[in-house]
């Protein structure tokens, strides 16, 4: 979650009463995806995601948001 927490748009009272979170299958390898309620959501209601994938012993991001300098977003 310390990715999650790093990058949410606010800091929510309590992040397991802020987040849904489901379990994926990621092209088989297990995965989950973690969905902001509340104050992780804008006003028109585009909550934040988070897309995690295991690996080994750890959940890891699999695709990281970069901002350029036009300030579009890619993904790597």
């Amino acid at each position: 979650m310390g990715t999650a927490e790093a990058s949410a748009y606010d800091t929510p009272d309590s992040w397991r009463a802020e987040v849904r979170v489901k379990r994926i299958d990621l092209a088989g390898t297990p995965g989950l995806v973690v969905q902001g309620s509340k104050l992780l959501c804008g006003a028109t209601g585009n909550c934040q995601i988070w897309i995690y994938r295991e690996s080994g012993d750890q959940m890891s991001v699999p695709v990281r948001r970069q901002k350029t300098g036009n300030h579009k977003q890619n993904f790597r």
